[in-house]
């Protein structure tokens, strides 16, 4: 567990310094890159997918589905929607959990 930890420190600090050695604008699969290693880096969380990343005048928005609670079947798996916010370098600014659902639950409610 350990090991895992050091690595993903390894690889975001990796991205971070080509972050902010790159002259231009961050491509999209790099900001889509860094909002997932460290938002799960923070939370401790395995990325389900992504759902939609966007540039604001700050930076980025990016939105998350995390793993939150492995269950059998899978269709029980309970997922978090994260919003997170990256500034123009790739940084992780700010995170909120917006909402959970089941993996079935196409409309985002647990009832």
């Amino acid at each position: 567990m350990v090991t895992e930890v050091m690595r993903i420190m390894n690889e975001v600090e990796s991205l971070t310094r080509e972050v902010n050695q790159a002259a231009e604008p961050l491509a999209l699969t790099s900001v889509v890159l860094a909002a997932r290693r460290q938002l799960e880096e923070v939370i401790g969380l395995s990325t389900s997918s992504m759902l939609g990343v966007r540039s604001t005048e700050s930076g980025w928005r990016v939105m998350v589905e995390m793993l939150e609670r492995k269950a059998v079947p899978d269709s029980m798996d309970l997922l978090g929607i994260y919003e997170v916010h990256l500034d123009a370098r790739g940084l992780l600014k700010d995170f909120t959990r917006r909402r959970l659902r089941r993996r079935q639950d196409l409309d985002g409610s647990l009832d």
